[in-house]
């Protein structure tokens, strides 16, 4: 950030000032529960897979600082290891969303009803840590229109009080992939596009900035600045991914 309190993007060492934004109060049923104003809450991409699911493994989680886990990894319908990830989670009071499809659910299919999601959210409410569910990580704007149907579906239920987590694109994503037809798009227009279809109360996007030789890729300060100015066009705040653990192949943490 600069001196006045904007923020800045990197490209080719020029950089260009944002204006700071006015903050909008959006309501979250899990403020408190991951430490209220005091704390700026750490999450995780995502969280231990199932045969990590032990005291040792959560203990080391919760003293490392993390406060929630944004996915769970295993994709299969199996409610007896996500109710023993939640149980652990409650001990060591650490939030998750858990993955849709690991509740018997459907990640972007429009038979995902209000009744069913409420059936498929039935087991697992009544734990503190379920902070709600986890719909997509990466999607294009075609699958986004797609999982707009479960969103609405959601919304529509009892259990709106409970959150989505959804994970965009980085900017380095190719025009076809953002778009998913052959026509492509720009990065600024995938953004808007986004936001408008996941009905975003925020902007989630992963950038892997470490390469071959440990720098870091000057497009991770541009996309955050892209990221920045459009959240502010909608009042919404945006997450970002800050690159802790995989290589990539490049032998390189």
């Amino acid at each position: 950030s600069d001196s006045k309190g904007g923020t800045t993007s990197e490209s080719t060492l020029n950089y260009v000032i944002s204006k700071k934004g006015t903050p909008k109060p959006v309501y979250s049923k899990y403020y408190e529960y991951l430490g209220g104003k005091d704390v700026m809450p750490v999450g995780t991409f995502s969280g231990p897979q199932y045969f990590q699911l032990n005291d040792d493994t959560f203990k080391l989680i919760k003293e490392s600082g993390v406060g929630f886990f944004t996915s769970t990894i295993d994709g299969t319908a199996d409610k007896t290891n996500a109710k023993k990830f939640l149980a652990l989670s409650d001990k060591y009071e650490i939030g998750v969303f858990l993955t849709l499809t690991s509740l018997g659910g459907e990640r972007m299919a429009s038979t995902m009803t209000s009744q069913k999601i409420e059936k498929v959210l039935s087991d697992f409410v009544d734990y503190e840590s379920f902070m709600g569910f986890e719909l997509k990580d990466e999607p294009n704007i075609e699958m986004a229109k797609e999982i707009n149907k479960t969103i609405k579906a959601f919304k529509a239920s009892k259990y709106s009080d409970y959150e989505m987590y959804y994970n965009a694109l980085p900017n380095y994503a190719t025009p076809t992939q953002l778009s998913g037809t052959g026509e492509g798009m720009a990065y600024e227009d995938y953004v808007r596009a986004f936001i408008e279809n996941m009905e975003a109360d925020y902007f989630s996007y992963d950038y892997y900035p470490f390469g071959k030789f440990g720098a870091i890729d000057q497009g991770y300060f541009e996309n955050m600045s892209i990221v920045r100015n459009i959240c502010q066009e909608y009042e919404i705040p945006f997450w970002t991914f800050i690159q802790c653990g995989a290589d990539f192949g490049y032998g390189f943490k």
